[in-house]
């Protein structure tokens, strides 16, 4: 007597066959992750507005009985005049415009963190045209970057760098 196997019996060789992405287990487990992913990005905590940014306001409340109010009120008014301040400056220090700073020589390390510390994003490009990735960013020195230093208008800046043994 002869049995025949169907698509729904397994015969241990089967499943060495069938690819891994047209496995129901696959997509099964794939979609777990996604959402167990889903839900811790839910219970992350969310800064309320009113930690996300400073209202500059300062709430006065009224001393205890037999203390002298005023040194406390001109300290208050002087803490508020302060804060006023250092929130104006603030302000004006994010409104200001960047410059591209100049990282031409510099490791790509070094490059990053200096257009990091300028608030730009940075693009690492292989300036020999192969198309390698830089896995050790400090074994790489920049030889170009686009836009060119002292440039304001750019949100992402690209450094073309060879690996330390190259020349560019």
């Amino acid at each position: 007597m002869v049995t025949r196997h169907t698509d729904d019996q397994s015969d241990g060789q089967s499943a060495a066959r069938t690819p891994l992405y047209r496995r129901r287990a696959f997509w099964g487990g794939m979609a777990v992750l996604f959402a167990f992913g889903m839900i811790a990005n839910g219970l992350q905590e969310k800064p309320s507005a009113e930690q996300a940014s400073p209202s500059g306001r300062v709430t006065l409340t009224p001393p205890p009985s037999g203390t002298p109010s005023d040194r406390q009120s001109e300290k208050v008014a002087e803490v508020s005049q302060s804060a006023k301040a250092s929130a104006k400056a603030k302000a004006e220090e994010e409104l200001s415009v960047s410059v591209v700073p100049s990282v031409v020589g510099m490791t790509n390390a070094e490059a990053i963190r200096a257009l990091h510390r300028a608030g730009f994003m940075a693009n690492e490009e292989d300036a020999s045209g192969r198309g390698r990735w830089s896995l050790d960013n400090d074994n790489w020195t920049v030889c170009s970057q686009d836009p060119g230093p002292g440039k304001s208008d750019a949100v992402r800046v690209a450094i073309y760098s060879v690996k330390g043994d190259e020349f560019c």
